[in-house]
């Protein structure tokens, strides 16, 4: 049956035989196949050969060992309040207490004599002219990097580990050894450095949502970070909400990191673990990374094997998420803030691709951040559309763990120290 003629060449008809046929044989995914899926009719047979027999790739202990010390090794220390920040934010805080003053009034300039009022006035008139008004500080304002400034003393925000590691014997992928899409050699490296990496990207950021979603100081959690402000919540979800509006967001956002969790170990509702195929030529789609074939097999094209480290991870990570809660829940949202992107350019809320090779490795700005900046003044649409755009949720997950790893915020009581650094401990990530 394989051939070497283009599938464009083939009538709808024929194509259609050929699935069924295809189907037949080998079973396959009950997914629609579309014919502009696929190069020619070697990748389609290919496809369905090896969908259902394809072998899993366990993630073993020691590769989650490894993965994990790489972490922490990475992991920045908490920024730890010196004296020079000390006295410089409580000018800060006595500024914003400070009463404003009074205006004197101004002098009246010379005038002739008026004519007598036929009746006197009730009252005096006030001695100061209007009184000048100081807005009171955002919330968000109170929270900086590692620091608390809404309590007196002032309190930090530190991290320390969960207790309870990864288990190691859930993420799996599966992969087929020969044929076109197979992944073998050094991509196969590739794919399962960047599955454990993506993998413990999002089952950190669950873990620590879930812990805040719980927490008496969540409002304070939502907004904090140990170095980065960009890697609060509030920066890629929108910050100053009522507790009541943050909650509703924090429990939706738990929901669908769980499912983005639970794909890396059982493929997407239920269904095998994930297939993922390595495109060695073509790849339909010019400059396409990576996309989903369909619900649950994921293609890596040749471009994405040239790729950075951390771009493979974020690349992968970004798939991952697709169909994780539902056919469109998280997806790539568009909205009118929002420009450019990789597929049909227009109002696609994608991140900046090249942000994490530069910027210190995190995420700064971007069609993400425009989305949360816009929701938090009021923008309904844009809340929502944050809360399912896919790079919104990559983009918190990859600075949480740029700036505390895999473990999780607390604030120490005022006036307490946060506990020293444990010996052996790495500096801070350059």
């Amino acid at each position: 049956m394989p051939s070497d003629r283009p599938l464009s060449d083939m009538s709808p008809v024929t194509f259609r035989m050929h699935v069924k046929r295809l189907r037949a044989r080998y079973g396959g995914p009950p997914d629609v196949i579309r014919q502009a899926d696929f190069d020619d009719l070697d990748d389609l047979v290919d496809f369905f050969k090896h969908h259902d027999a394809a072998e899993d790739v366990q993630i073993t202990a020691a590769d989650m060992s490894a993965q994990l010390n790489a972490i922490a090794r990475s992991t920045p220390a908490p920024k730890r309040m010196t004296n020079a920040m000390a006295a410089r934010l409580a000018l800060q805080k006595a500024e914003d207490r400070r009463k404003p003053k009074r205006t004197s009034p101004k002098p009246k300039p010379k005038s002739k004599p008026k004519a007598k009022a036929t009746s006197k006035p009730t009252s005096k008139p006030a001695s100061g002219g209007p009184r000048r008004t100081t807005p009171a500080p955002k919330f968000s304002d109170l929270v900086q990097p590692g620091l608390y400034l809404g309590a007196d003393p002032f309190q930090q925000i530190n991290s320390r580990p969960v207790g309870t590691e990864i288990d190691p014997n859930t993420p799996k992928f599966r992969r087929q050894r020969v044929g076109v899409g197979k992944c073998t050699g050094n991509k196969l490296k590739a794919v399962k450095r960047a599955y454990l990496n993506a993998y413990c990207l999002v089952e950190g950021a669950r873990r620590e949502v879930q812990a805040i979603a719980r927490n008496p100081d969540a409002r304070i959690l939502w907004h904090a970070s140990t170095r980065y402000p960009e890697a609060s919540l509030a920066h890629w979800f929108g910050a100053d909400y009522s507790p009541a509006q943050m909650n509703r967001m924090l429990t939706k956002i738990e929901a669908i990191l769980s499912e983005w969790s639970l794909a890396f170990c059982a493929g997407f509702r239920g269904l095998l673990p994930v297939f993922i195929r390595c495109k060695s030529v073509g790849g339909v789609g010019d400059g396409t990374v990576a996309r989903h074939l369909v619900k649950n097999t994921i293609e890596l094209m040749p471009i994405y094997f040239n790729r950075s480290r951390n771009q493979q991870t974020v690349t992968l990570l970004h798939e991952m998420g697709h169909r994780s809660t539902a056919l469109l829940k998280p997806r790539d949202e568009r909205h009118d803030l929002c420009s450019g992107g990789w597929n049909r350019k227009e109002n696609m809320c994608y991140r900046d691709r090249d942000d994490v090779d530069k910027n210190n490795k995190v995420f700064l700005i971007g069609n993400p951040r425009l989305l949360a900046e816009a929701a938090e003044t009021g923008n309904t649409g844009a809340r929502k559309t944050a809360l399912n755009n896919i790079d919104n949720y990559v983009c918190y997950m990859w600075n949480r763990q740029r700036d505390h790893g895999l473990n999780q915020m607390y604030l120490l009581s005022p006036g307490a120290k946060a506990p020293p650094r444990p010996a052996g401990a790495s500096k801070p990530a350059s």
